[in-house]
């Protein structure tokens, strides 16, 4: 693969610099909260500062376990100057919020991403589709650092493979991603102990999303298409933040013979968020041809409202791609 700088590269702009803001993306999943706390860390541990900000999403409560999660800042309450901004498992910057992008311009940027349909944005960039999580290519810039991996910085590195992949159930479950984990494991993750705090610390109101969720429940192509749809009134109903849908899309995913699930959500200012997960096909082509973007098993895109049209352009696109 390509990558303009690379590990050292990211090495290099971080030991010639004082001081780094790194935003989270809007909606931050496991990958962003796990990469951004453990690159904040590996950068305290050069004697310098980090800055984590978020501009509309806070960090979800399921990742507050994590080192170094009190940190993390409004970008309304960012002040002072900075050294270069990472930005860590986005596409692009707009994907942390354009007051991010206005925040960082005149800035030295970096771009550590292994999502395939990155735009190559940045002074410096770490792009390997091949990783299986952005927290696995962290492990490399630690080197290049020469910081030893310890047991928080471990622990961050390890939500964000472990989310990533699925629990090492999805395609990018690849010795590499194995090999990075047991590197982890070595230098403290505990795995059962983030399982369980990831994966059993479910909220009632997540419980009481899902039972929601599951009513609108539909399969179609013949068994290959499963989707399920959020509205505003359902979230407001269950008591439920946004951070409380992810994991949702995975039921239709379960069901057996499905091909490709959807999942659709209703935001505040009436958009459609559409997110895809696969077995076999390139739902990441087809995230593209509706203006987003992703990896070939699991991408997303945001369209106009009302969501009964939303729903009809992409399962339209969906039946087409199934055959």
């Amino acid at each position: 693969m390509d990558r303009v700088g690379g590990a050292a590269g990211v090495a290099r702009v971080l030991a010639s610099g004082r001081r780094f803001l790194l935003p989270l993306h809007l909606s931050p999943d496991g990958d962003s909260a796990g990469s951004v706390l453990a690159l904040a860390l590996l950068i305290e541990r050069l004697g310098k500062e980090a800055v984590v900000s978020y501009e509309r999403d806070p960090l979800p409560p399921l990742y507050a376990f994590l080192p170094g999660s009190d940190r993390v800042v409004a970008l309304e309450r960012v002040r002072g100057d900075f050294s270069a901004a990472l930005f860590l498992d986005m596409t692009d910057p707009g994907r942390a919020g354009e007051g991010t992008r206005r925040r960082v311009e005149g800035l030295t940027l970096v771009n550590i991403d292994h999502h395939p349909t990155n735009s190559g944005f940045g002074d410096v960039c770490y792009v390997d589709p091949e990783a299986p999580a952005v927290g696995e290519m962290l492990v490399a810039v630690a080197g290049e650092l020469g910081v030893p991996l310890d047991a928080e910085v471990a622990t961050c590195l390890y939500v964000a493979l472990m989310t990533d992949t699925g629990s090492f159930q999805y395609d990018n479950a690849t010795p590499r991603a194995f090999r990075a984990a047991a590197r982890l494991v070595e230098a403290g993750a505990q795995p059962a102990d983030i399982a369980r705090r990831v994966y059993e610390s479910r909220s009632p109101a997540q419980l009481r999303l899902l039972h929601l969720a599951l009513a609108t429940l539909e399969v179609e192509a013949g068994g290959r298409v499963a989707h399920m749809s959020l509205t505003r009134e359902m979230m407001a109903q269950a008591g439920a933040t946004v951070a409380e849908t992810d994991g949702l899309i995975n039921y239709p995913r379960s069901l057996a013979g499905v091909e490709v699930a959807v999942l659709f959500r209703e935001e505040e200012d009436g958009r459609i968020k559409v997110g895809f997960r696969s077995r076999h096909l390139d739902v990441g082509r087809l995230a593209a041809s509706l203006g987003g973007g992703g990896h070939a098993r699991a991408s997303g895109c945001v369209l106009p409202g009302p969501l009964p049209a939303a729903r009809d352009l992409v399962l339209s696109r969906v039946r087409d791609v199934v055959g």
